[in-house]
């Protein structure tokens, strides 16, 4: 066993929270600890109504179905949280319960959960739907034509033979959906200029002669709706042109474009009407129904199709949008030369560079296509006119879509980029329209020091938020496709870390000093340039202190590490000893850390910290006092809004290896292929393509080119045996082939080598398998984790109607907490790849984006449809890694670099899934209860009275345990120690004591909360975790308590607020503040309850 059993793990102290045994239930427990444990299938579904669904509201009632397994029955069905088991009626193995708008439905969203039991085993499922009521003014329909003699005419006149335009007017908080003649046409529209939403037509459409119906919907978030329908007559007396749907493609990739739908046509003249500037483009057929369009050159192409019988014809189009073919675009500020020749600074993307028209201090705009990183604009303003840009950002964002374009902001070199303050002003209102968040509201001046370099990504919305990546330094990152076949930034930088020794970050190595104290590196956020410092203890706690407060107040990168054999920190002894430790501890908790588990150190235990914690981010902490040896491995990344590194996944066993990770390796730069320097092996890989019949899109025929092509994802191994055979007599080539035997040989083993490869990649990466399986297995966890702890909490207590809060990064974190817990024999290998399959999610969810290209980053909702909100996350995060797994087999490089970590350190078989599968379930669940509990209670806190010398309780040997809350359960509570105690003095002072209330509701008093949750909810939360009772969480209470109540606002960032607020002003008491003088150690038992002058209440919620 490398790790102690986990109910041990909790009594980091005593005072830690207390657990109840593992064997018994709390009086009044609602839950048996036979409870049916989790069934591997789905025991029933739900199958109306249907997940996403619309229905209108109606006198009528909703009539919600579900379908049993064989022997399975319906156990739990709750409907917006509210219980209607008894309403159900079943017929055979259907299940049926009609329900009202006067019962638990309402306008607006509303979620539906559902527990199954057959033969002691247990599922959930999920379901979300949205009834909606009908108003007027959420949107303007209209297909006007035009007549030389009438000017517009109606609609509903008849139309000469040919595609129609529909423009809508949409408003800006409603989703807009069409159809015609019943044929979803949605994604056919775009965004006009003047806002207006506008597609045309054609047979492809759905269009057809005579009587066609276009219906047109807008539908807002609570449940508002409008329908419009119009009535449009075609005319058959001529031909009805078809230029076939939209398409995507590369510069590397021609693509077929489809006029076969076309109707009546005695011809077909195909042209290209609209192309970037100076394009080379090609457009091969034109008067076939089936043109060949291919582009070198990135941009949004139009193209035409006169369709034409005799003196009649009519024109359709098509717009094809061609993106560069490497997958991973540098993008960086750097130096080149303008069309002058004249050396100057610009911004050069893959192998485009962009150069500014100002040399001197201000800021260079670039504008790309999202869809294609083409051009739109390049402009440069000088200091002092910002201004001009404010200006030009407006007026472009409320151009068409403005989320359909990257704005990138470079300040220039040679002395600050604006001029005064109106200046700066301008500036600061510009990058915040474009997404960027200052850091202090009242004051947003200050988030922009223009005498330092600064850099962003923009995408605007002139409705919501903009969405943007900025960095106080140099432009260095990649522009990557995301699940949209939209280009999104990534910064492409990762560091790995590791505590063991010596302590490493990125490139940086420190050695562990000689000595009994810690080792502390300071890094820059930004280059991770750092130092490291040695405090002795505890003599030099207050030099520690002073490093570590100045660190967090700029947020800098903390490494710490425990050194040699320290004394029993909760045995300081002296009082400036004492006094030292408060600042440390204070410090931690800021950066997100856990003051009980670092006062919880003593002779013989090992510690490690890396931090800060950041929005949708968690530090990394690890103590021989939980598990492991008390070293952290890891991965940093770099956060979205100032590019500081923070840790994105870690072990707190540091048993994973995150040396190699996927995320570097997916953007790492592009490798030549080995087998393509000479024509003889360029004409061995067509000739072996074509063949294969494979990748022959491309001219020539490349077989790699379908690498990513999910058609061939599980065929590749079975591919190696059908490669061609040398077909030449002689061994210098002939007529068939032009390149000699060893060089076809060597393509064609390279080939066999890399399918093998590819194979393998797919096989960790793809559909179906590997961590998208594992994954799949936490989505179910996730329903039933939520399931239970939904039923747990609402049996409890009726939470109010506000959102939950959970990321992929917190989910990625308590997976890892989880899987580190799981008792395997070969945890070094099994947590190497939870590492992977963990960077893995992080980073597909960095992919993820909604179209907007606003990120996945956090999931808000009200608990009955939460469980939807996650699960769509985590499925798009998938769809992440797929994407991933496409940019890897891509390059040789990354492919190679991939294979040789699958033969080694990545290796899934049928052990590490399971031990892995336990391990995510167990974090699934972990999250859950993270994730409702700020929901359904906030917090109270305790701390001594400042200056009054007053203690929580007087310790004394002998006595009853001290538990100041009337009627709340000992698990109900938890106590932080912030410093030691000092030797002669109370040892009791200065301790934070924190305990539950129902959130909404207020207390009767300082000691009598009136609602705190049962013992029935509150003693399974520490238990160690059973897939026979999911109440059993496995939660560790310091991890629990400081990231969910008492961590650093950051650490929770999104719709949620802060659960922790100070107690009411009218009680006429201050709000505590940290009390360094003295705390206890290990105080388990006290006799008499200190009187309301000796403590601080805090209120938090």
């Amino acid at each position: 066993m490398h790790r102690a059993p986990f109910v041990a793990i909790c009594a980091v102290g005593a005072l830690l929270m207390p657990t109840a045994p593992a064997a018994a239930e709390s009086p009044g427990s609602t839950v048996s600890a036979t409870q049916a444990p989790m069934a591997k299938k789905l025991l029933g579904s739900i199958t109306a109504p249907a997940d996403q669904a619309l229905r209108k509201r109606s006198k009528a009632p909703v009539t919600v179905r579900l379908e049993l397994a064989q022997g399975a029955r319906l156990t739990l069905l709750r409907v917006n949280g509210v219980d209607v088991t008894k309403q159900v009626k079943r017929n055979g193995r259907t299940v049926k319960a009609r329900l009202g708008m006067n019962g638990p439905l309402k306008v607006g969203a509303n979620g539906v959960l559902a527990e199954f039991t057959r033969d002691g085993r247990r599922s959930f499922d999920s379901s979300r739907f949205t009834v909606t009521r009908a108003v007027n003014g959420l949107l303007r329909v209209a297909a006007p034509r035009r007549s030389a003699a009438l000017g517009e005419v109606a609609a509903t006149a008849l139309r000469p033979a040919g595609p129609v335009r529909v423009r809508v007017n949409v408003k800006p908080a409603a989703q807009m959906t069409a159809t015609l003649n019943g044929t979803t046409v949605t994604k056919r529209f775009v965004r006009h200029p003047d806002g207006s939403l506008r597609a045309q037509l054609g047979p492809s459409a759905g269009l057809k002669y005579g009587k066609n119906v276009v219906e047109v919907q807008a539908l807002t978030p609570d449940g508002r709706r409008q329908e419009r329908s119009l009535s449009l007559r075609v005319a058959s007396n001529g031909p009805l042109a078809d230029a076939g749907p939209d398409k995507r493609t590369d510069t590397r990739h021609s693509v077929r474009l489809d006029g076969r739908k076309t109707k009546r046509s005695a011809t077909n003249n195909w042209r290209i009407t609209k192309a970037p500037k100076r394009a080379k483009v090609s457009l091969k057929r034109r008067s076939s129904q089936r043109p060949v369009f291919a582009a070198k050159t990135p941009g949004t192409y139009v193209v035409s199709n006169t369709a034409k019988a005799g003196r009649l014809g009519s024109t359709d189009k098509v717009t094809v949008s061609v993106s560069p073919s490497a997958s991973v675009q540098p993008v960086t500020v750097t130096v080149g030369k303008n069309p002058a020749g004249q050396l100057v600074p610009g911004i050069a993307v893959g192998s485009q560079f962009y150069p500014s028209a100002v040399s001197g201090p201000g800021v260079q705009l670039l504008v790309l296509e999202r869809a294609t990183l083409a051009l739109s604009d390049n402009l440069a303003y000088p200091a002092g006119e910002m201004s001009a840009l404010a200006k030009y950002v407006a007026n472009a964002s409320s151009q068409g879509d403005a989320s359909d374009f990257l704005f990138i902001i470079a300040a220039l070199p040679g002395g600050p980029f604006t001029s005064g303050t109106a200046d700066l002003a301008s500036f600061v209102d510009t990058v915040q329209f474009l997404g960027f968040t200052v850091a202090n509201p009242s004051d947003p001046l200050s988030s922009v020091d223009p005498a330092l370099p600064f850099q962003l990504v923009g995408i605007p919305n002139p409705y919501t938020d903009g969405t943007a990546w900025s960095m106080p330094a140099a432009l260095d990152g990649v522009f990557t496709p995301d699940i949209n076949n939209n280009w999104t930034f990534n910064t492409g930088d990762y560091a790995a870390f590791d505590t063991a020794g010596p302590i490493t970050v990125g490139s940086q190595s420190w050695p562990l000093p000689s000595g009994d104290g810690f080792q502390v590196v300071v890094a820059d956020p930004i280059s991770l340039e750092g130092s490291s410092s040695f405090f002795a203890m505890p003599t030099q706690i207050q030099q520690m202190g002073q490093t570590l407060q100045a660190a967090t107040a700029t947020q800098q990168v903390v490494v710490i590490r425990s050194v040699g054999t320290l004394p029993a920190l909760d045995q300081a002894g002296s009082q400036s000893n004492a006094d030292g430790f408060a600042p440390v501890t204070a410090a931690l908790q800021d950066m997100g850390g856990s003051p009980s588990v670092f006062m919880g150190l003593g002779p013989g235990d090992t510690y490690s910290f890396v931090g800060p914690a950041q929005p949708y981010s968690f530090p990394a902490e690890a103590s021989t006092t939980i598990a492991g040896d008390g070293t952290v491995t890891g991965q940093l990344f770099r956060v979205p809004q100032g590019g500081g590194f923070a840790p994105m996944a870690a072990d707190p066993t540091g048993s994973a290896d995150f040396a190699s990770s996927l995320s570097s390796i997916a953007v790492q730069p592009a490798v030549g292929w080995p087998k393509s320097t000479s024509p003889g092996q360029q004409a061995s890989l067509a000739y072996l393509s074509q063949k294969l019949d494979i990748g022959c899109d491309v001219s020539p025929c490349d077989v790699r080119s379908s690498y990513d092509d999910l058609v061939y994802q599980t065929q590749w191994t079975a591919l190696i045996s059908q490669l061609a055979t040398y077909p030449c007599p002689s061994a210098n080539g002939c007529k068939q082939l032009e390149a000699t035997r060893a060089q076809f040989t060597g393509v064609r083993k390279q080939l066999a080598r890399e399918f093998a490869m590819v194979d393998d990649v797919w096989g960790l990466l793809g559909t179906g398998s590997g961590i998208q399986d594992i994954y799949s297995q936490v989505q179910g966890a996730t329903v039933g984790g939520l399931g239970q702890a939904l039923n747990a909490v609402d049996t409890a207590v009726a939470p109010p109607d506000r959102p939950a809060l959970t990321t992929i990064l917190s989910l990625v974190t308590d997976l890892m907490w989880a899987a580190s817990i799981v008792d395997v024999e070969d945890w070094a290998l099994v947590a190497t790849i939870a590492g992977a399959l963990a960077v893995a999610a992080a980073t597909g969810n960095d992919l993820a984006n909604l179209p907007s290209g606003n990120p996945y980053q956090a999931v808000a909702d009200a608990g009955p449809l939460f469980t939807g909100d996650i699960l769509g996350q985590l499925t798009t995060t998938m769809e992440g890694v797929g994407l991933l797994g496409q940019f890897i087999v891509q390059d040789w490089g990354r492919l190679s670099a991939t294979a040789a970590q699958i033969d080694t350190a990545w290796a899934i078989d049928s052990s590490t899934a399971d031990a892995l599968s336990s391990g995510l379930v167990n974090g699934a669940v972990q999250n859950m209860y993270s994730a409702l509990m700020p929901v359904a209670y906030s917090a109270w806190a305790l701390t001594p009275a400042p200056g009054t010398g007053q203690t929580i309780g007087n310790c004394q040997p002998g006595s009853e345990d001290f538990l100041p809350w009337k009627n709340v359960a000992p698990t109900g509570s938890y106590l932080d120690q912030m410093a030691p105690p000092v030797t002669g003095v109370e040892p009791s002072a200065g301790l934070d004591w924190y305990a539950w209330w129902e959130a909404g509701k207020d207390p009767k008093g300082v000691f009598d909360l009136g609602s705190p949750p049962p013992a029935s909810l509150t003693d399974g939360l520490y238990q160690s975790f059973s897939d026979q009772n999911l109440q059993y969480a496995g939660l560790f209470a310091p991890w629990f308590w400081g990231r969910t109540y008492l961590g650093p606002p950051a650490s929770t960032a999104g719709p949620m607020p802060r659960p922790l607020k100070p107690w009411p002003a009218s009680t006429g008491r201050p709000c505590a503040t940290r009390w360094p003088v003295v705390a206890p150690a290990a105080c388990a038992r006290a006799a008499s309850r200190p009187s309301s002058a000796s403590a601080t209440p805090r209120r938090t919620g």
